[in-house]
């Protein structure tokens, strides 16, 4: 039975599923809509493998009070470097002879794109939560063990917020973009119900009414919550896609099948405030929830 599949208003067989472009679409878009980190960077693709960025070292040019027929003193901007280079990951892929005589490549060719991708969202993932981690500002300690149904874990995600208005160049226009970031595990500690006032309702349901910003449960973390603000002054995860590089390239192996080479180049990077700084006050850490 040759079986179909839809990609993009595109329908293919499982004779042909392994072509080039598109294979690459298949893991590319499949590993983003997996990814979690992608709900915390703006996400762009790239031509050049360099990454190079002028940013203000000033952030505010303040008018100045004059008398009248005089003139306010010239402001010069200066400006700092940020530069990255992406990484390089692949993965091999392979259909055997075997499974083309037995008529199942299809099928093992469906299995090996989908564990491909499930590779490049975990790495992109990692990738994306150590930049993360690297970047935050300060941290917070929790009130108790957000799994413990007694700790007021809304007051510990506000009290993080409250202090990320304080220090950051945002307002509270700027909240719904804010993303709280938790340990897979504690998801069913924000879908229990909960009394608030005369309805019983789910903290995560509160939180997300009341602060207008949104939860993600991720296995790239352990015992802290990370809450970040997407931004395009914060958090950056650029891909590479070049006409000249092949990101997929079949390969023939002798005696044993159709060998495919899925390439990826890609880096996380934040975006400092000033040229020595080595966080962002848009990405805080609340501590010991685990």
């Amino acid at each position: 039975m040759v079986r179909m599949y839809f990609d993009k208003g595109a329908t293919t067989s499982d004779l042909e599923i392994l072509k080039q472009q598109l294979a690459l679409r298949i893991v590319y878009k499949a590993a983003q809509n997996r990814m979690v980190g992608a709900n915390a960077c703006i996400m762009e693709n790239q031509s050049m493998l360099d990454i190079k960025m002028s940013l203000p070292k000033v952030k505010m040019l303040l008018p100045e009070r004059i008398k009248e027929g005089s003139g306010s003193k010239l402001q010069k901007m200066e400006w700092f470097e940020v530069d990255e280079t992406m990484e390089k990951e692949q993965v091999r892929i392979l259909v055997t002879d075997e499974a083309k005589i037995r008529q199942n490549n299809g099928m093992q060719s469906k299995y090996t794109l989908e564990a491909a991708s499930k590779g490049l969202a975990y790495s992109k993932d990692t990738d994306i939560f150590a930049t993360i981690d690297a970047a935050s500002y300060a941290d917070d300690a929790a009130s108790g063990l957000w799994n413990d149904t007694s700790t007021d874990k809304a007051s510990d995600i506000a009290a993080s917020i409250g202090a990320m208005l304080d220090t950051a160049d945002i307002t509270e226009d700027d909240i719904p973009a804010i993303g709280v970031y938790y340990p897979a595990k504690l998801w069913p500690y924000f879908a229990t119900p909960i009394q608030i006032g005369e309805v019983q309702q789910t903290i995560r349901k509160w939180v997300e009414s009341e602060f207008k910003m949104q939860f993600f449960g991720t296995k790239q973390l352990t015992n802290t919550c990370q809450v970040v603000l997407k931004s395009a002054m914060n958090l950056t995860h650029v891909t590479l896609i070049n006409p000249n590089i092949q990101l997929v390239e079949p390969v023939r192996e002798p005696g044993v099948g159709d060998l495919y080479l899925i390439t990826q180049y890609y880096k996380t990077f934040f975006l400092p405030e000033n040229e020595d700084d080595t966080t962002n006050k848009m990405i805080r850490t609340i501590t010991g929830v685990l």
